[in-house]
C-alpha cells in the first residue's frame, strides 16, 4: 500500500508538472519562467514540509517549490515562497480541485496560478533592477487578473508606487 501511494504521489507530481510546463510554454513568460521536476519525498509534518523545500528551493536557486498534496481525492496543493522578499507569506495554498481532474489539469487554476505568482515574482525583480517600466507593464497584467491567487501580494501591494 505504500509503495502505492509513493507512485501515486510521483504521477501527481508528474501530472502538476507537465501541466505548468505545458502552460508556461503556452505564455509571454516561456523565455523568464523555468520549471523543473524534482521527485523528493517530503516529510508528512508541514512544518518539516516546509522547511524541506525551503532548503530544496534555495539549493536550486528557485522562487517557488510546489508540494503536491491530496486529501480525500482533493488535490490541495501548497506553494513554499523562495527568496521572495515582496509576497507578505512564505507559503500557502493553491487553488484546490479533484483527483479525477489530473488528467484534465491544464484547464484547472493551478497553472495560472503560477503563472501569476511567477509574474509578481518577475515584475518586483524587474522594479529591483530599475526597470520601471518593464515592471509596470508586469504589474499591470496582474492587475488585470479578475483573481490572484490566495498568497500572491495584495492588489494594495501591486499597486503601491507603481504608478497604477
Amino acid at each position: 500500500m505504500a509503495r502505492a501511494l509513493e507512485d501515486d504521489h510521483g504521477t501527481q507530481q508528474t501530472a502538476y508538472a507537465l501541466a505548468i510546463k505545458e502552460a508556461v510554454s503556452r505564455s509571454d513568460l516561456r523565455n523568464v519562467v523555468e520549471v523543473k521536476v524534482l521527485q523528493r519525498k517530503l516529510p508528512s509534518d508541514p512544518d518539516a514540509q516546509h522547511a524541506s523545500a525551503l532548503k530544496i528551493g534555495r539549493w536550486l536557486n528557485a522562487s517557488f517549490v510546489l508540494r503536491p498534496y491530496v486529501v480525500e481525492g482533493v488535490q490541495t496543493p501548497w506553494l513554499t515562497i523562495v527568496q521572495q522578499p515582496a509576497f507578505s507569506a512564505n507559503a500557502g495554498p493553491l487553488t484546490k480541485f479533484a483527483s479525477k481532474q489530473l488528467a484534465y489539469l491544464d484547464k484547472a487554476e493551478l497553472p495560472n496560478d503560477i503563472l501569476l505568482l511567477s509574474r509578481c515574482a518577475l515584475a518586483y525583480s524587474l522594479e529591483r533592477g530599475g526597470k520601471n517600466e518593464e515592471a509596470a507593464k508586469e504589474f499591470k497584467a496582474i492587475l488585470a487578473s479578475s483573481a490572484l491567487p490566495e498568497i500572491a501580494p495584495s492588489r494594495a501591494d501591486l499597486r503601491r508606487d507603481k504608478s497604477l
